[in-house]
C-alpha cells in the first residue's frame, strides 16, 4: 500500500485494441488519486491514437517493438524519468522485463499468471472469470486505491467527429436514419462467425426500414469485407480507417454494433453505442463486462468445450459459433435498434438477448 502522493508513474501494456480500451478506467482512477503525478503511457504505437487525447495522461509513448535496440532506446528514454511507480497491468515478459529495466522504484505487475513477474507489490491472483477490466483495476486496488467504476471512455476531439460527419455526409448517410456498423473481423480464425452468415444478417437489415448497413474493418481485412459484400444484394458502405478516433467517431454516429468479439466492439462500447457481440471461443465475462440493460449485449453457446473459454486461435469443431443463427443475431439486433429508436425495455435471458 502507498501513502504519499506519486511524482511519476509509469503505466506499460503491451497488448491488442480491446485491451487498450478497457485500460481507461484504471487511468480514470490513478489521476484521481494523484492529481498532479506524471503519468506516462506505453502502449502498441498502432493503438496510441485512442489515449492521445485522454486527460489522465501526461505522456504517451507508442511502442512499435520488434527492435531490440528500439526496446533498448527506450528503457533508456524511460530511466531517465525517474519513475516512482510502475505498473504493468498485463504480466507479458516483454512489459515487465521493460518495467524492471527503467529502474522503477516501485512495481505492480498483474498477477494473473501466477508469477508477477518483478513486481514489488503483492496483487492477489485472479480467480478464473475475472473480467479483463477489473483485473487492470486490481493492480491498482493492490495499492489501496479505489476506483469509480470501470465504465471506459474514449476522448473524441471536435476534428474526429468532423471528420466523420463529412465521411457519412459525402456517402449521402444523413442524419436521421438508423445505421448499423457490422464488423465481421477478429484477431484469430476461431472468434470469426461465417461471412455468409454475416451477410445475410446485412440484408435482412438492410431491407428494414430506414437501415443503412456499414461494414467496418482494418484496412488488411479488405479480402474479408469484399467477401461478405460479394454475397450481399444490398449495397453497403464500406469503412476502412486506420485513424481510430475517427473510426470511434463513425461507430458514434451508429445506432448499433454488430460483430464479433474484437477491438471494434470495445470503441462502439467507449463512445456510447448500443452492441451486438457474437461469442465463439473466448471467456464472455472476461471480455465483455458490459450490461445488456445499458444496450450491449453478447450471443453466446453453452457448449462443452468452451467452458470458461478455450482460447484457441483455430478451431476445425468451431462448434461455439457455428450454432449461432442468422435469426437470433438478426432478432437481437432489431430488439436492440428498437430500445434505440423507441427506449424499449430489455429482457434478458442467459445473457443473450430475446
Amino acid at each position: 500500500m502507498i501513502g504519499a502522493p506519486m511524482e511519476r508513474i509509469l503505466v506499460v501494456k503491451l497488448r491488442q485494441m480491446g485491451d487498450t480500451v478497457i485500460l481507461t478506467p484504471m487511468l480514470r482512477a490513478l489521476r484521481r488519486a494523484h492529481p498532479r503525478a506524471r503519468i506516462v503511457v506505453v502502449v502498441p504505437s498502432m493503438w496510441a491514437d485512442l489515449l492521445e487525447t485522454s486527460p489522465h495522461i501526461d505522456r504517451l509513448i507508442g511502442y512499435r517493438g520488434g527492435s531490440f535496440y528500439g526496446t533498448l532506446a527506450l528503457i533508456r528514454e524511460l530511466r531517465q524519468e525517474r519513475f516512482d511507480l510502475g505498473i504493468n497491468p498485463h504480466a507479458s515478459s516483454r512489459s515487465a522485463w521493460i518495467l524492471f529495466l527503467s529502474a522503477v522504484t516501485q512495481r505492480v505487475v498483474d498477477n494473473r499468471s501466477g508469477r508477477a513477474l518483478f513486481s514489488t507489490v503483492n496483487v492477489p491472483h485472479p480467480p478464473r472469470g475475472r473480467a479483463a477490466v477489473e483485473r487492470d483495476l486490481d493492480c491498482i486496488r493492490s495499492l489501496g486505491l479505489e476506483s469509480d467504476g470501470s465504465n471506459i471512455e474514449l476522448f473524441l476531439t471536435t476534428e474526429d467527429r468532423a471528420v466523420a460527419r463529412r465521411f457519412l455526409e459525402e456517402r449521402g448517410l444523413v442524419d436521421g436514419a438508423l445505421r448499423v456498423a457490422i464488423a465481421p473481423g477478429a484477431s484469430a480464425p476461431a472468434k470469426q462467425w461465417s461471412a455468409a452468415r454475416f451477410a445475410s444478417v446485412a440484408d435482412i437489415l438492410a431491407q428494414d426500414a430506414g437501415v443503412h448497413v456499414l461494414l467496418v474493418g482494418a484496412p488488411e481485412e479488405t479480402e474479408l469485407l469484399n467477401e461478405v459484400e460479394s454475397r450481399m444484394a444490398a449495397r453497403p458502405t464500406t469503412v476502412q480507417i486506420s485513424q481510430l478516433r475517427h473510426l470511434a467517431a463513425i461507430l458514434e454516429r451508429c445506432s448499433l454494433f454488430l460483430g464479433n468479439d474484437s477491438g471494434p466492439k470495445h470503441l462502439a462500447v467507449g463512445v456510447g453505442t448500443p452492441t451486438l457481440s457474437i461469442f465463439g471461443p473466448e471467456d464472455a465475462v472476461e471480455w465483455h463486462p458490459y450490461e445488456a440493460e445499458e444496450g450491449h449485449v453478447a450471443i453466446i453457446k453453452d457448449v462443452d468445450c468452451r467452458e470458461g473459454g478455450c482460447g484457441k486461435r483455430v478451431c476445425d469443431d468451431h462448434r461455439c459459433m457455428g450454432l449461432i443463427t442468422v435469426d437470433e443475431v438478426v432478432g437481437g439486433a432489431r430488439t436492440l435498434l428498437r430500445l434505440k429508436k423507441n427506449r424499449d425495455s430489455l429482457t434478458v435471458r442467459g445473457g443473450a438477448l430475446w
